[in-house]
Protein backbone atom coordinates (compact mmCIF):
# COMPACT_ATOMS: atom_id res chain seq x y z
CA UNK A 1 0.00 0.00 0.00
CA UNK A 2 1.72 3.32 -1.28
CA UNK A 3 1.77 6.00 0.63
CA UNK A 4 -1.15 8.07 -0.13
CA UNK A 5 -3.37 5.22 -0.03
CA UNK A 6 -2.21 4.87 3.49
CA UNK A 7 -3.44 8.07 3.84
CA UNK A 8 -6.62 7.59 2.44
CA UNK A 9 -7.23 4.87 4.93
CA UNK A 10 -6.20 6.43 7.71
CA UNK A 11 -8.37 9.58 7.36
CA UNK A 12 -11.15 7.56 6.16
CA UNK A 13 -10.92 5.38 9.10
CA UNK A 14 -10.31 8.93 11.83
CA UNK A 15 -13.35 10.51 9.95
CA UNK A 16 -15.48 7.41 10.56
CA UNK A 17 -14.17 6.93 14.40
CA UNK A 18 -15.18 10.94 14.64
CA UNK A 19 -18.89 10.32 13.65
CA UNK A 20 -19.21 7.73 16.05
CA UNK A 21 -17.72 9.72 18.99
CA UNK A 22 -19.85 12.75 18.13
CA UNK A 23 -22.95 10.30 18.60
CA UNK A 24 -21.68 8.65 21.35
CA UNK A 25 -21.25 12.25 23.49
CA UNK A 26 -23.90 13.94 22.13
CA UNK A 27 -25.90 14.53 24.74
CA UNK A 28 -22.84 16.80 26.15
CA UNK A 29 -21.10 18.47 23.18
CA UNK A 30 -21.38 22.31 22.82
CA UNK A 31 -21.49 22.40 19.15
CA UNK A 32 -22.77 19.75 16.55
CA UNK A 33 -20.71 18.22 14.11
CA UNK A 34 -20.51 19.71 10.73
CA UNK A 35 -20.42 16.71 7.86
CA UNK A 36 -19.54 17.67 3.98
CA UNK A 37 -18.99 16.67 0.92
CA UNK A 38 -18.40 17.91 -2.96
CA UNK A 39 -16.86 18.46 -5.80
CA UNK A 40 -15.46 20.80 -7.83
CA UNK A 41 -13.54 21.46 -11.78
CA UNK A 42 -10.42 22.93 -12.20
CA UNK A 43 -8.77 24.07 -16.07
CA UNK A 44 -5.25 25.26 -15.09
CA UNK A 45 -3.24 26.27 -18.29
CA UNK A 46 0.10 25.69 -16.83
CA UNK A 47 -0.25 22.90 -14.26
CA UNK A 48 3.87 22.36 -13.79
CA UNK A 49 4.62 25.90 -13.51
CA UNK A 50 7.10 25.66 -16.07
CA UNK A 51 8.25 28.03 -19.14
CA UNK A 52 9.01 25.30 -22.02
CA UNK A 53 8.04 22.11 -22.74
CA UNK A 54 11.34 20.28 -22.12
CA UNK A 55 10.90 20.70 -18.35
CA UNK A 56 7.87 18.70 -17.83
CA UNK A 57 8.79 15.63 -15.73
CA UNK A 58 9.51 12.35 -17.89
CA UNK A 59 6.26 10.44 -17.17
CA UNK A 60 4.46 13.47 -18.45
CA UNK A 61 3.88 12.37 -21.73
CA UNK A 62 0.70 14.47 -22.92
CA UNK A 63 1.43 17.40 -25.03
CA UNK A 64 1.01 20.80 -23.76
CA UNK A 65 1.34 22.73 -20.27
CA UNK A 66 -2.53 22.81 -19.74
CA UNK A 67 -4.94 19.97 -17.60
CA UNK A 68 -8.12 19.92 -16.27
CA UNK A 69 -8.34 18.85 -12.49
CA UNK A 70 -11.46 16.58 -11.12
CA UNK A 71 -11.79 16.93 -7.26
CA UNK A 72 -14.07 14.80 -4.90
CA UNK A 73 -14.41 15.25 -1.23
CA UNK A 74 -15.70 14.98 2.30
CA UNK A 75 -15.16 16.75 5.67
CA UNK A 76 -16.15 16.64 9.06
CA UNK A 77 -15.88 19.50 11.85
CA UNK A 78 -16.80 18.77 15.12
CA UNK A 79 -16.22 20.84 18.57
CA UNK A 80 -17.80 19.21 21.88
CA UNK A 81 -17.56 20.01 25.56
CA UNK A 82 -16.89 17.03 28.22
CA UNK A 83 -17.82 18.54 31.41
CA UNK A 84 -17.19 22.05 32.31
CA UNK A 85 -13.36 22.51 31.33
CA UNK A 86 -12.88 19.75 28.59
CA UNK A 87 -13.10 20.17 24.78
CA UNK A 88 -12.77 17.78 22.07
CA UNK A 89 -12.08 19.11 18.67
CA UNK A 90 -12.03 16.86 15.42
CA UNK A 91 -11.29 17.87 11.99
CA UNK A 92 -10.60 16.40 9.16
CA UNK A 93 -11.07 16.38 5.20
CA UNK A 94 -10.09 13.97 2.67
CA UNK A 95 -9.58 14.67 -1.61
CA UNK A 96 -9.52 12.61 -4.36
CA UNK A 97 -7.62 14.20 -6.99
CA UNK A 98 -8.00 13.04 -10.73
CA UNK A 99 -6.04 14.68 -13.86
CA UNK A 100 -6.99 14.18 -17.46
CA UNK A 101 -4.08 14.67 -18.97
CA UNK A 102 -1.09 14.63 -16.18
CA UNK A 103 -2.78 11.12 -15.09
CA UNK A 104 0.57 10.59 -12.63
CA UNK A 105 -0.63 13.38 -10.20
CA UNK A 106 -3.34 11.69 -9.64
CA UNK A 107 -3.81 11.25 -5.75
CA UNK A 108 -5.78 10.68 -2.27
CA UNK A 109 -4.37 13.89 0.21
CA UNK A 110 -6.31 15.20 3.23
CA UNK A 111 -5.69 16.47 6.86
CA UNK A 112 -6.99 15.51 10.15
CA UNK A 113 -6.77 17.40 13.47
CA UNK A 114 -7.25 15.78 16.55
CA UNK A 115 -7.24 17.98 19.79
CA UNK A 116 -8.16 17.91 23.65
CA UNK A 117 -8.32 21.31 25.47
CA UNK A 118 -8.40 21.73 29.01
CA UNK A 119 -9.49 25.35 30.41
CA UNK A 120 -9.14 25.79 34.22
CA UNK A 121 -9.24 28.63 36.53
CA UNK A 122 -5.38 29.96 36.11
CA UNK A 123 -3.93 26.69 33.59
CA UNK A 124 -4.87 25.98 30.15
CA UNK A 125 -3.61 22.84 28.32
CA UNK A 126 -3.87 21.48 24.74
CA UNK A 127 -2.81 18.56 23.35
CA UNK A 128 -2.78 18.05 19.53
CA UNK A 129 -2.40 15.48 16.72
CA UNK A 130 -1.88 16.99 13.00
CA UNK A 131 -1.60 14.79 9.88
CA UNK A 132 -1.85 16.38 6.52
CA UNK A 133 -1.39 14.65 3.00
CA UNK A 134 -0.83 16.98 -0.18
CA UNK A 135 1.28 16.80 -3.60
CA UNK A 136 4.02 19.30 -3.25
CA UNK A 137 3.86 22.67 -4.71
CA UNK A 138 5.80 23.09 -8.20
CA UNK A 139 5.87 26.57 -7.71
CA UNK A 140 8.68 25.95 -4.91
CA UNK A 141 10.76 23.36 -6.88
CA UNK A 142 13.72 23.90 -9.09
CA UNK A 143 12.80 20.83 -11.43
CA UNK A 144 9.66 19.79 -11.76
CA UNK A 145 8.39 16.41 -10.38
CA UNK A 146 5.32 14.86 -9.28
CA UNK A 147 6.33 14.44 -5.26
CA UNK A 148 3.62 13.86 -2.33
CA UNK A 149 4.14 15.16 1.00
CA UNK A 150 3.00 13.48 4.39
CA UNK A 151 3.64 15.63 7.47
CA UNK A 152 2.64 13.83 11.11
CA UNK A 153 2.92 17.06 14.09
CA UNK A 154 2.34 16.33 17.95
CA UNK A 155 1.89 19.51 19.87
CA UNK A 156 1.53 20.42 23.59
CA UNK A 157 0.59 24.26 25.28
CA UNK A 158 0.66 25.28 28.51
CA UNK A 159 -0.52 28.61 29.67
CA UNK A 160 -0.12 29.48 33.42
CA UNK A 161 -1.71 33.03 34.52
CA UNK A 162 -0.65 34.62 37.58
CA UNK A 163 -3.08 37.17 37.59
CA UNK A 164 -5.99 38.41 35.60
CA UNK A 165 -3.79 40.54 33.31
CA UNK A 166 0.03 38.40 33.49
CA UNK A 167 0.56 34.85 32.02
CA UNK A 168 3.42 33.20 30.52
CA UNK A 169 3.19 30.25 28.36
CA UNK A 170 5.11 27.42 26.94
CA UNK A 171 4.39 25.40 23.36
CA UNK A 172 6.32 22.27 22.18
CA UNK A 173 6.07 20.29 18.95
CA UNK A 174 7.32 17.33 16.94
CA UNK A 175 6.93 16.90 13.44
CA UNK A 176 7.98 13.82 10.92
CA UNK A 177 7.89 15.16 7.09
CA UNK A 178 8.24 12.30 4.67
CA UNK A 179 8.41 12.57 0.80
CA UNK A 180 8.11 9.87 -1.63
CA UNK A 181 10.74 11.07 -3.39
CA UNK A 182 12.63 13.33 -1.53
CA UNK A 183 14.48 12.76 1.87
CA UNK A 184 12.47 12.88 5.24
CA UNK A 185 13.28 15.45 7.87
CA UNK A 186 11.90 16.00 11.09
CA UNK A 187 11.31 19.23 13.44
CA UNK A 188 11.27 19.77 16.66
CA UNK A 189 10.12 23.23 18.34
CA UNK A 190 10.01 24.84 21.60
CA UNK A 191 8.18 28.55 22.32
CA UNK A 192 8.36 29.87 25.48
CA UNK A 193 7.12 33.73 26.27
CA UNK A 194 5.18 36.35 28.87
CA UNK A 195 2.08 37.95 28.02
CA UNK A 196 0.00 41.20 29.20
CA UNK A 197 -3.55 41.17 28.28
CA UNK A 198 -5.57 44.65 28.80
CA UNK A 199 -9.13 44.91 29.94
CA UNK A 200 -10.37 45.97 26.42
CA UNK A 201 -8.67 42.29 25.15
CA UNK A 202 -5.42 43.23 23.74
CA UNK A 203 -2.07 42.10 23.95
CA UNK A 204 1.36 42.21 24.24
CA UNK A 205 4.45 39.59 24.20
CA UNK A 206 8.15 38.67 24.65
CA UNK A 207 8.46 35.66 22.66
CA UNK A 208 11.52 33.15 22.47
CA UNK A 209 12.02 30.13 20.28
CA UNK A 210 14.11 26.98 19.46
CA UNK A 211 13.82 24.97 16.39
CA UNK A 212 15.81 22.18 15.08
CA UNK A 213 15.56 20.63 12.19
CA UNK A 214 17.02 16.75 11.06
CA UNK A 215 17.42 14.17 9.00
CA UNK A 216 18.41 10.22 9.37
CA UNK A 217 20.18 10.49 6.17
CA UNK A 218 21.83 13.80 5.39
CA UNK A 219 23.44 16.12 7.94
CA UNK A 220 23.47 18.20 5.17
CA UNK A 221 19.42 18.88 5.76
CA UNK A 222 19.89 20.25 9.58
CA UNK A 223 20.02 23.53 11.03
CA UNK A 224 19.33 25.20 14.41
CA UNK A 225 17.89 28.33 14.99
CA UNK A 226 16.54 30.98 17.56
CA UNK A 227 14.16 33.98 17.55
CA UNK A 228 13.24 36.33 20.19
CA UNK A 229 10.99 39.18 20.03
CA UNK A 230 7.78 41.22 20.90
CA UNK A 231 4.29 40.64 18.83
CA UNK A 232 1.02 42.61 19.56
CA UNK A 233 -2.51 42.11 19.48
CA UNK A 234 -3.84 45.38 19.41
CA UNK A 235 -7.17 46.79 18.62
CA UNK A 236 -6.96 49.88 17.59
CA UNK A 237 -10.66 51.31 16.55
CA UNK A 238 -13.84 49.46 16.66
CA UNK A 239 -12.93 48.34 13.03
CA UNK A 240 -9.60 47.99 12.98
CA UNK A 241 -7.26 45.35 14.36
CA UNK A 242 -3.22 45.29 14.23
CA UNK A 243 -1.27 41.79 14.78
CA UNK A 244 2.85 42.38 14.56
CA UNK A 245 5.24 40.06 15.21
CA UNK A 246 9.03 41.66 14.74
CA UNK A 247 11.66 39.08 15.74
CA UNK A 248 15.66 38.72 15.96
CA UNK A 249 16.21 35.26 14.58
CA UNK A 250 19.71 33.22 13.97
CA UNK A 251 19.81 30.34 11.73
CA UNK A 252 22.47 27.84 11.41
CA UNK A 253 22.90 25.45 9.41
CA UNK A 254 24.93 21.96 10.54
CA UNK A 255 26.53 21.78 7.76
CA UNK A 256 29.49 24.53 6.69
CA UNK A 257 28.89 24.85 3.14
CA UNK A 258 26.06 26.55 3.53
CA UNK A 259 24.61 30.30 4.87
CA UNK A 260 24.18 31.72 8.22
CA UNK A 261 21.49 33.49 8.53
CA UNK A 262 21.61 36.31 11.44
CA UNK A 263 18.94 38.99 11.26
CA UNK A 264 15.21 40.51 12.12
CA UNK A 265 12.55 38.98 10.29
CA UNK A 266 9.10 39.68 11.16
CA UNK A 267 5.16 40.70 10.17
CA UNK A 268 2.61 43.02 10.24
CA UNK A 269 -0.80 42.39 9.73
CA UNK A 270 -4.02 44.32 9.84
CA UNK A 271 -8.14 43.66 9.83
CA UNK A 272 -10.45 46.75 8.87
CA UNK A 273 -14.11 46.62 8.75
CA UNK A 274 -15.23 49.46 7.13
CA UNK A 275 -19.07 48.63 7.34
CA UNK A 276 -20.43 44.95 8.15
CA UNK A 277 -20.56 44.00 4.97
CA UNK A 278 -17.08 44.96 3.99
CA UNK A 279 -13.82 43.76 5.78
CA UNK A 280 -10.09 44.26 4.28
CA UNK A 281 -6.75 42.54 5.40
CA UNK A 282 -3.54 42.69 4.61
CA UNK A 283 0.14 42.21 5.57
CA UNK A 284 3.81 42.68 5.19
CA UNK A 285 6.38 39.85 6.16
CA UNK A 286 10.12 39.20 5.86
CA UNK A 287 10.74 35.34 6.29
CA UNK A 288 13.38 32.95 6.33
CA UNK A 289 11.61 29.87 4.56
CA UNK A 290 12.78 26.38 3.35
CA UNK A 291 9.51 26.10 0.98
CA UNK A 292 7.86 23.08 2.44
CA UNK A 293 11.04 21.63 3.17
CA UNK A 294 12.43 21.26 -0.38
CA UNK A 295 15.26 23.43 -0.07
CA UNK A 296 18.61 22.16 1.95
CA UNK A 297 19.51 25.94 2.50
CA UNK A 298 16.81 28.95 2.88
CA UNK A 299 15.28 31.50 1.12
CA UNK A 300 14.85 35.21 2.81
CA UNK A 301 11.39 36.21 1.45
CA UNK A 302 10.13 39.53 1.41
CA UNK A 303 6.35 39.81 0.26
CA UNK A 304 2.99 41.65 0.99
CA UNK A 305 -0.67 39.93 1.03
CA UNK A 306 -4.00 41.59 0.43
CA UNK A 307 -7.40 40.26 0.59
CA UNK A 308 -11.04 42.09 0.53
CA UNK A 309 -14.13 40.49 0.95
CA UNK A 310 -17.63 41.96 0.21
CA UNK A 311 -21.15 40.58 1.51
CA UNK A 312 -23.47 40.91 -1.21
CA UNK A 313 -26.07 40.01 1.19
CA UNK A 314 -26.52 36.86 2.90
CA UNK A 315 -26.26 34.57 0.56
CA UNK A 316 -23.41 35.80 -1.44
CA UNK A 317 -19.58 36.95 -0.98
CA UNK A 318 -17.21 38.43 -3.38
CA UNK A 319 -13.39 37.81 -2.38
CA UNK A 320 -10.31 39.24 -3.92
CA UNK A 321 -6.54 38.69 -3.24
CA UNK A 322 -3.16 39.24 -4.39
CA UNK A 323 0.05 38.58 -2.89
CA UNK A 324 3.97 39.32 -3.78
CA UNK A 325 7.13 37.54 -2.83
CA UNK A 326 10.54 38.20 -3.67
CA UNK A 327 12.26 35.42 -2.95
CA UNK A 328 16.47 35.70 -2.58
CA UNK A 329 17.78 32.26 -2.23
CA UNK A 330 20.87 32.02 -0.87
CA UNK A 331 24.16 30.25 -2.15
CA UNK A 332 26.80 28.38 -0.59
CA UNK A 333 29.60 29.71 0.42
CA UNK A 334 31.87 28.03 -2.58
CA UNK A 335 29.73 28.87 -5.09
CA UNK A 336 30.13 32.73 -4.39
CA UNK A 337 34.15 32.27 -4.63
CA UNK A 338 33.47 31.57 -8.41
CA UNK A 339 31.53 34.24 -8.78
CA UNK A 340 27.96 33.06 -8.83
CA UNK A 341 24.89 35.28 -8.29
CA UNK A 342 22.25 33.96 -5.31
CA UNK A 343 18.98 33.29 -7.46
CA UNK A 344 16.47 35.51 -7.26
CA UNK A 345 12.76 35.16 -7.94
CA UNK A 346 9.42 38.11 -8.50
CA UNK A 347 6.35 36.05 -7.81
CA UNK A 348 2.85 37.84 -7.99
CA UNK A 349 -0.99 35.88 -7.51
CA UNK A 350 -3.96 37.06 -7.91
CA UNK A 351 -7.34 36.19 -7.69
CA UNK A 352 -10.59 36.91 -7.69
CA UNK A 353 -14.31 34.58 -6.91
CA UNK A 354 -17.38 34.50 -5.17
CA UNK A 355 -18.89 32.10 -2.63
CA UNK A 356 -22.75 31.46 -3.13
CA UNK A 357 -25.16 29.99 -0.63
CA UNK A 358 -28.83 29.74 -2.33
CA UNK A 359 -29.58 27.10 0.67
CA UNK A 360 -28.40 26.82 4.01
CA UNK A 361 -26.92 23.20 2.95
CA UNK A 362 -25.70 24.14 -0.31
CA UNK A 363 -22.56 26.31 -0.83
CA UNK A 364 -21.35 27.24 -4.53
CA UNK A 365 -17.95 28.82 -5.07
CA UNK A 366 -15.78 30.02 -8.50
CA UNK A 367 -12.55 31.17 -8.32
CA UNK A 368 -10.41 32.55 -11.30
CA UNK A 369 -6.27 32.98 -10.25
CA UNK A 370 -3.63 34.43 -12.09
CA UNK A 371 -0.24 33.63 -11.34
CA UNK A 372 3.58 34.66 -13.05
CA UNK A 373 7.07 34.60 -11.74
CA UNK A 374 10.10 36.22 -13.12
CA UNK A 375 13.61 35.21 -12.28
CA UNK A 376 17.30 35.81 -12.93
CA UNK A 377 17.78 32.10 -13.40
CA UNK A 378 17.34 30.96 -17.05
CA UNK A 379 14.29 29.07 -17.72
CA UNK A 380 12.30 29.55 -14.38
CA UNK A 381 10.12 32.33 -15.33
CA UNK A 382 6.66 31.15 -15.63
CA UNK A 383 2.87 32.48 -16.09
CA UNK A 384 -0.56 30.40 -15.29
CA UNK A 385 -4.22 30.79 -15.09
CA UNK A 386 -6.25 28.60 -13.04
CA UNK A 387 -10.19 28.46 -13.05
CA UNK A 388 -12.23 26.88 -10.38
CA UNK A 389 -16.03 25.76 -9.79
CA UNK A 390 -17.19 23.34 -7.11
CA UNK A 391 -20.00 22.86 -4.28
CA UNK A 392 -20.21 21.72 -0.84
CA UNK A 393 -23.09 20.12 0.64
CA UNK A 394 -23.65 20.07 4.28
CA UNK A 395 -25.12 17.10 5.45
CA UNK A 396 -25.44 18.34 9.22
Amino acid sequence: MDTTTRTAWQLGVAVVLSITSVAAYGQDKEEGPTLYGGASVAYDSNFFRIEEEFQKPQEATAPGFDDMIYRIFAGLDAEWRLGSKNRIQVVGEIVGNAHDKFTTADNTSGDLLLRWAYSGNATDFAVAYTQVAERVDFVNQNIPRVDFRTRNEVSVGLTQRFTPRWSVFLRGSFADIEFEQALPVQRAKAVTGIRYRSRSDNSIALVAEFQERQSDFDNLLGFEEYLIGPELDWKLTENFRLDAKLKYQERTPKSPVFTVFDGPTGEIRFEWAPSPNVVFEGAVFRRISTLGDQLANFAIVDGQEFRGIWGAGEKLQFVVEISHELRDFQLEPSLADFGAVPREDDLVLGGAGFEWQPRRQLQIDFMASIGNRESNREFQDFRYENFAVGFRWYFL
